[in-house]
């Protein structure tokens, strides 16, 4: 008997509304690596085992206005700044620019705490003049996700 390859589909809209679908085959099954991956950068434990009647809950990467304040600044950390140390005038910044309305220094600098706390950056410097870094290292699976969607 043949074995029967493991697909993931992605379904999404274009810019014009049109329905676009992406199949994924896997020989050997869903790596792990691959389900975590997917389920952190959507914001859910990635242990948790969802019903599908739950996975409608869960937000999609092609439906980001229902997303969390914090899940749209984790996607942005992760997306845009990768690439060295920031601060939480520089996330500030980048909320304001991708999505509206814009969120308040203070929930930036939570937020930023939020992430350290979860081991998503590091950081450095005194409480006025905080900085952080991603932590590419334990999150590289994840970027490759955020990175394969468009905002």
């Amino acid at each position: 008997m043949k074995k029967q390859k493991q697909k993931i589909t992605i379904e999404g809209l274009t810019i014009e509304g049109k329905t676009c679908n992406v199949t994924i085959s896997f020989e050997d099954g869903l790596p792990n690596t691959f389900i975590n991956a997917i389920t952190t950068a959507l914001g859910a434990s990635p242990t948790e085992t969802q019903s599908p009647a739950a996975s409608q809950d869960t937000p999609t990467l092609t439906d980001m206005e229902s997303w969390s304040k914090f899940q749209k600044v984790r996607y942005i950390v992760l997306r845009h700044c990768r690439h060295g140390w920031f601060n939480s005038k520089d996330l500030q910044e980048l909320y304001d620019r991708t999505f509206h309305p814009s969120i308040s220094l203070t929930t930036a600098s939570e937020y930023l705490r939020r992430l350290h706390t979860q081991e998503v950056l590091s950081r450095r410097g005194s409480a006025a003049q905080r900085e952080y870094r991603v932590n590419i290292e334990k999150l590289e699976e994840e970027i490759a996700a955020v990175l394969a969607t468009s905002p």
